[in-house]
């Protein structure tokens, strides 16, 4: 029953925070234009097509670089790991 607690109380503090940002700064917006104004990302079924379109034509900026670094090196260790034989997990 306990497992099934967590997974429930989730949306809880979301709106909970949602409220608490809503009393404090007293725009209900404010989680969604600290997104929009901080890392130029906003809520779209679009935005991923948006991202992904940066990735390729390979746009800098901060997030991009973290971005494109952590590819590499993840493509770096699928290598390591498929060369020395690593076990399946």
């Amino acid at each position: 029953m306990a497992a099934l607690a967590a997974p429930a109380l989730v949306p809880t503090g979301f709106v909970g925070y949602q409220l608490w940002l809503w009393r404090h700064t007293g725009n209900l917006g404010a989680w969604r234009l600290t997104e929009r104004g901080g890392w130029h990302s906003y809520l779209s079924l679009g935005y991923p097509l948006h991202v992904a379109g940066r990735f390729v034509t390979f746009t800098s900026t901060a997030n991009m670089n973290m971005i494109v670094a952590g590819t590499a090196v993840a493509a770096v260790g699928a290598v390591v790991a498929l060369r020395d034989r690593q076990p399946a997990p």
